[in-house]
């Protein structure tokens, strides 16, 4: 993370990680372990996540290419959406209709049904039809992204085979973050994560749009946000701030509002829901560079352009500065449908606050000495004027204070609000726990995006640790992908692909039901579509 970040392996030894972790899922014709066989015709499907039951049958449907796709009351979208899925995952060509009638496969609502969790649904597979079934479009959506990878396509033809599947996830949150402070990506590069995304049944999307390095999101009232704050002149090679070490050219980008707006559309019809981030206390160079007034020093400084934390941070003292962040979170508020506005709030770093006689006469007002204290105030106060908006906190667990220390500041964040644990430290996991805030596990050992495919795949993101009465607060998982590093959409994609598949296994399925060896046979398949959607991913499907 943008915290004491963990050093990415090296493509090739990645190469070598996922090559070994594979060589025990088959055997080659020598006897010696080799890379997954292609599925013969009658062995189990190959999903990812896994769905919870699949009940099989011993016959192989043949499908036509052209099969007809039909659909009842409001499912127009999830049809036309299956039909695109099986042009682009398998090169079919279906046709769509309103009606059950001849209806190779048929997409149906059942209010009345009941299934665990939200996007719970239910595919029959028989031989005069297969029918997909949920109480409500999200479940319709998913039991689509499980459909398309049950069909097998050989040679010009299709086939599944009959089986009866139901599902739904084990957790309501399952995130991706993508920084893009550090290095911007764009439109094209956000919508295809996106997509990816979906057909692995994510259904938040973190989007990390400021940092200390560039403010990517434009807010019309300050436009110096955008002239100034989304460029700088060149970029550390080193994460440590303290390195001379440059790459000696400009980097810049943004968003327009109507560039969100549109990618929201997009992200919507894949019942992804986004979450902005803005960080609006910490990680605020680029945003101080841009209006000096906003830090404790009013000095002018630059955009940063070393890649780590930084001392600088806004003065909450001033009432300018909390207008400015008002204004902020009002725009962005109003741009984003989504209930949840993520704020930051980690690594206060330095003596900036310390320094300043209005910090210290703020502090000396509410009681308090330290600068936690203080932290956690602020967010009391922007967690109150979110609800105001009808929007809910997120913030990094650092946000909550100080565990184990006493504070005439309780915590007083909405009930709905979300703390992200990222880490390691137990402690502060069961600090958040025990004054009963909803968290989401993003530990920063293994969901950064930062280890090999067998050992994230042990992480548990329920610690048996925790009380089984208390488990419920945590929410899910939240993978975070950093990108100091990923200078090109290649290298952030080399950093997201393959990983991206353990993480979805994790959120969905039940921990009991995990699998390493069977997980690298059910992802096989997953290496084609990635390469034939020009994800880079690093290496060739031969060395896996």
């Amino acid at each position: 993370m943008h915290r004491f970040y963990m050093n990415r392996l090296s493509a090739s030894l990645l190469l070598c990680v996922i090559a070994a972790a594979f060589a025990g899922c088959s055997k080659a014709e020598n006897g010696t372990p080799g890379i997954p066989q292609k599925p013969a015709a009658s062995e189990e499907f190959r999903i990812v996540p896994k769905p919870q039951f699949i009940s099989y049958r011993d016959n192989q449907i043949e499908l036509k290419s052209d099969l007809t796709i039909g659909y009842e009351g409001s499912l127009s979208v999830e049809a036309e959406q299956l039909k695109e899925a099986l042009t682009s995952d398998h090169k079919m060509s279906p046709s769509v209709k309103s009606s059950a009638d001849g209806a190779d496969i048929l997409l149906a609502l059942n209010t009345s049904m009941d299934v665990k969790g939200k996007g719970g649904y239910k595919i029959e597979i028989a031989a005069k039809q297969i029918k997909i079934t949920a109480p409500e479009t999200i479940g319709i959506f998913y039991g689509i992204q499980t459909l398309r990878q049950a069909i097998k396509a050989e040679s010009g033809k299709f086939s599944i085979r009959e089986a009866t599947i139901s599902d739904y996830p084990t957790s309501p949150w399952r995130s991706l973050m993508l920084d893009e402070g550090r290095y911007f990506k764009g439109k094209d590069a956000v919508k295809k994560l996106l997509y990816e995304m979906a057909r692995l049944k994510y259904n938040y999307f973190h989007w990390h749009l400021t940092e200390d390095q560039g403010w990517r999101l434009e807010i019309k009232k300050y436009p110096k946000l955008i002239e100034i704050g989304s460029k700088r002149p060149k970029t550390g090679k080193h994460y440590y701030w303290i390195s001379n070490e440059f790459y000696n050219e400009p980097h810049e980008g943004h968003y327009t509002q109507a560039d969100v707006k549109e990618i929201i559309e997009f992200a919507e019809k894949l019942h992804i829901t986004i979450i902005p981030e803005v960080e609006i206390l910490t990680h605020a160079s680029a945003a101080i560079a841009s209006y000096s007034y906003l830090g404790t020093t009013g000095k002018q400084i630059g955009v940063e352009c070393r890649l780590g934390p930084t001392d600088e941070i806004m003065d909450i003292s001033k009432p300018e500065t909390m207008q400015f962040i008002h204004d902020v979170l009002d725009e962005v508020a109003d741009l984003f449908p989504g209930k949840y506005i993520h704020c930051g709030g980690d690594e206060i770093q330095g003596n900036h606050w310390t320094n300043s006689a209005g910090i210290r006469a703020m502090k000396n007002q509410l009681g308090i000495k330290e600068d936690w204290e203080l932290e956690r105030h602020f967010f009391n106060e922007i967690s109150k004027y979110l609800e105001g908006k009808g929007k809910v906190l997120m913030a990094w667990s650092d946000a909550a204070g100080k565990p184990g220390a006493a504070s005439n500041i309780p915590i007083k964040v909405g009930k709905e609000s979300v703390f992200q644990y990222w880490t390691g430290d137990m402690t502060v996991l069961n600090f958040l726990i025990n004054n009963g805030l909803n968290v989401l596990y993003s530990h920063t050992d293994g969901l950064y995006f930062n280890t090999t495919l067998p050992v994230a795949y042990k992480i548990k993101i329920r610690p048996e640790s925790i009380d089984l009465s208390k488990r419920k607060q945590l929410l899910g998982i939240g993978v975070e992908c950093w990108s100091e590093f990923d200078r090109t959409v290649d290298a952030t994609f080399d950093h997201i692909f393959p990983l991206i598949a353990v993480y979805a296994d994790m959120g969905w399925m039940k921990e009991s039901e995990k699998d390493y060896q069977d997980f690298t046979r059910r992802m096989y398949p997953l290496y084609k579509i990635w390469k034939d959607r020009d994800i880079y991913v690093g290496g060739t499907e031969e060395t896996r």
